[in-house]
């Protein structure tokens, strides 16, 4: 195996780290949306920004530590999910999660933030722990059609087709006509067979 250089390993983690945040912008300007820009195809193979911390440490080091402890005092969960979203749209991962497990500790029916925390778990390449997350969101919220289809799209992305099938269906089956029910439609006949 070839020896790289400091140099050729700073390229190397600076390309991952601009492809991760152009295929997250993408991603979270399709979700803010509500579907309404053509997304890729979910046959389409998964991203490159995938599970590996490039510098081989743990995922595991980062906690609230991350989170500068001003921001964490609040203890308004509406707040408190406005800023795990500010987080997630500049592609500060682990500190919305951070921040979106505190709003959950708060306020535990919130099915929104199951979502959206079982989505940042995913893009940090915790896609077991996302489906968890999820599927605990689900259990609170079953009629919540956008984290069906976050489910479906998680699930799909592990290489669980037969799963992924199964949540998109619900979604669909929860409003066909609704901006998430047509896009779950949509994933949903991408689907290999």
């Amino acid at each position: 195996m070839p020896k790289l250089t400091f140099t050729q390993w700073t390229l190397l983690i600076a390309f991952q780290v601009f492809f991760g945040l152009v295929v997250f912008g993408l991603t979270r300007t399709y979700y803010e949306t509500g579907g309404s820009h053509q997304a890729p195809a979910v046959s389409q193979a998964p991203p490159v920004h995938a599970p590996v911390d490039p510098i081989g440490g743990s995922m595991q080091r980062f906690s609230a530590l991350s989170v500068p402890d001003e921001e964490l005092i609040s203890d308004d969960p509406e707040l408190l999910a406005r800023l795990g979203d500010g987080y997630f749209g500049q592609g500060e991962y682990h500190r919305a999660m951070v921040v979106y497990e505190r709003t959950l500790r708060l306020a535990p029916e919130d099915v929104d933030t199951y979502n959206d925390l079982g989505l940042v778990l995913h893009y940090l390449g915790q896609s077991g722990r996302a489906v968890q997350v999820l599927e605990e969101g689900i259990a609170r919220g079953p009629e919540y059609q956008r984290i069906r289809l976050t489910l479906g799209f998680v699930q799909y992305q592990r290489g669980n087709v037969a799963e992924a099938a199964t949540a998109l269906q619900r979604a669909v089956a929860l409003g066909p006509d609704s901006k998430v029910g047509v896009e779950a439609q949509r994933m949903l006949d991408s689907l290999p067979r």
